[in-house]
């Protein structure tokens, strides 16, 4: 092709036509730039191609980030209330409380929830953002502030309760947020004395005490607000990036159930179920129950699973308690979109 083109202007140049083989050079040049432009153009074009795929892949792990941290947030503001209620009940209705229940709910008032820090930080460092783009500019603005507000420690290191439980003689139970409500472990029996419940008791008429839950229901309704704005700025993001992609899927895997209530009778073997519908999240299964309790986790791991508190069908409960069941097969559908299941009867 250069052999042919050398040839033409050769020819020019011999016939003396100088005027021709300016022009000729001339749209010679414009053609050479028009390729360069060209192939600079489509080289754009496939980085651009690239940096979506990349950019939108991104997307979708932070979009199932946030619906796990979403729940978990919930989950922390139902404690949170249920703390409140107790602070309550022992401030103004002492009396309608079992006295058994009284030491191990003073020292549970003042559990916190673990702190809570959003783990979208280093997807958003993979975010390659078109500057022109504005919608793709006012997510990652959206996603940052979420991530600076999460990072702040808002959980309380005072113990004014315990301290005087303690001063006062009585044994320290080992409390944690949520689940210590959960298992029942808080009036064990076997842990305080009588002796125990009555000083508790004699101590929430206490000043000290009194202030101490006023103070702490004030602190667990700031946690609790706190909590609802992070909650509420997940909820957001995620419907922007649902409005930006709507194909974006929640990814879950290897969901099975697990629990005494399963045909393995025990807490360690899952019985897995299938994923029928991708896009929404839906998993079934035939399972024989026996009547006991069960829960639903991901991987054979407790660091996502679900409760619920009804049966057959109910919403399902971010570590709530265990899913009550009765005898029989059962067409089990879990739906992870709209955190829900059933348990429907299949005919012997």
């Amino acid at each position: 092709m250069l052999k042919f083109f050398r040839k033409i202007r050769q020819n020019l140049l011999s016939e003396g036509k100088a005027g021709k083989y300016l022009k000729y050079a001339v749209g010679e040049i414009v053609l050479v730039v028009i390729g360069i432009l060209i192939a600079l153009q489509i080289n754009n074009w496939n980085e651009e191609r690239k940096r979506k795929e990349n950019y939108q892949a991104t997307i979708e792990q932070i979009y199932n980030v946030l619906e796990l941290e979403k729940q978990e947030l919930r989950s922390n503001i139902k404690g949170l209330n249920l703390q409140q209620r107790y602070a309550d009940s022992l401030y103004n209705y002492s009396d309608s409380l079992n006295i058994e229940q009284i030491p191990g709910l003073l020292f549970y008032m003042e559990s916190e929830p673990e702190t809570f820090t959003s783990s979208i930080a280093f997807p958003i460092q993979n975010m390659v953002v078109n500057p022109k783009d504005k919608s793709e500019n006012l997510l990652a603005r959206n996603l940052t502030n979420y991530l600076s507000q999460s990072s702040s420690d808002i959980t309380t290191s005072e113990k004014t309760i315990s301290t005087i439980l303690i001063k006062e003689g009585l044994p320290v139970p080992a409390v944690n947020f949520g689940y210590s409500l959960l298992m029942g472990t808080l009036n064990d029996p076997g842990y305080f004395k009588k002796k125990d419940w009555e000083k508790a008791k004699m101590l929430l008429q206490t000043q000290e005490i009194k202030t101490g839950l006023i103070q702490l229901a004030q602190q667990k309704d700031f946690e609790k607000n706190v909590f609802a704005q992070l909650a509420e700025m997940a909820t957001n993001s995620m419907a922007q990036i649902q409005n930006l992609y709507p194909d974006v899927r929640l990814l879950y895997e290897n969901i099975g159930i697990v629990g005494d209530g399963t045909s393995y009778k025990n807490w360690s073997n899952d019985v897995f179920l299938s994923q029928v519908d991708e896009k929404n999240a839906i998993w079934e299964a035939l399972v024989d129950l026996n009547g006991a309790g069960i829960k639903i986790r991901e991987n054979k791991s407790w660091n996502v699973n679900w409760g619920g508190a009804t049966f057959p069908k109910g919403e399902l409960e971010w570590f709530g308690p265990n899913i009550p069941t009765e005898k029989g097969k059962f067409r089990l559908v879990v739906n992870l979109s709209e955190k829900n299941y059933e348990f429907i009867p299949v005919a012997q």
